[in-house]
């Protein structure tokens, strides 16, 4: 205890990452800013427009014999639907995102769908740019008590290696010498 005493235990800056961090999760928690926790918000309410304005249009196409089963996917980092090369006219204006490997396939984006998935695009870069601006915070913060850690740590290697002789004495039945003159 002797050894530690003077030792700055950086509850305070643990506390302020754990807030943020869940660590057995390792994913920066909603709560680690309001801007984050309204970005994720934002994110999900589009994201569930998005999910049930593509479930629409592909049940449509699959009542209207274009597709096999409805099919939403993502390509090209937005999300679309799939529909048969011969049937892409059910969807005017939509746009090709990509290609089947036999071309039978057209993955496409309807028109309605453009502007949630412009929208999720800037908010998912939104929520990394966020993301990065909190980790950089918490990391000023670590760097801005290293020689308190480092000092800690030190103080930590002396308590543990005290207890590794004490073990090892104790394993060899080792006794406490006493020295004479």
């Amino acid at each position: 205890l002797e050894i530690l005493k003077d030792c700055n235990f950086q509850v305070e800056l643990e506390h302020k990452i754990q807030f943020c961090i869940d660590c057995n999760l390792l994913i920066i928690l909603d709560r680690a800013s309001e801007d984050l926790e309204i970005i994720r918000s934002e994110r999900k309410r589009n994201s569930e427009s998005l999910d049930s304005l593509l479930k629409g249009v592909s049940s449509q196409i699959f009542q209207a014999g274009a597709i096999d089963r409805p099919l939403i996917t993502k390509r090209r980092s937005r999300m679309c639907v799939g529909i048969r090369a011969s049937h892409r006219h059910l969807l005017p204006d939509g746009v090709i995102l990509n290609v089947s490997g036999s071309g039978a396939t057209y993955f496409m984006e309807p028109k309605e769908a453009i502007e949630l998935n412009n929208m999720e695009v800037k908010l998912s870069n939104s929520e990394k740019a966020e993301e990065i601006a909190i980790l950089s915070l918490l990391t000023s913060e670590i760097a801005e008590s290293e020689i308190e850690i480092r000092y800690l740590l030190d103080r930590i290697l002396e308590v543990d290696l005290a207890f590794a002789r004490a073990a090892y004495a104790q394993w060899m039945n080792g006794v406490c010498p006493i020295i004479t003159s």
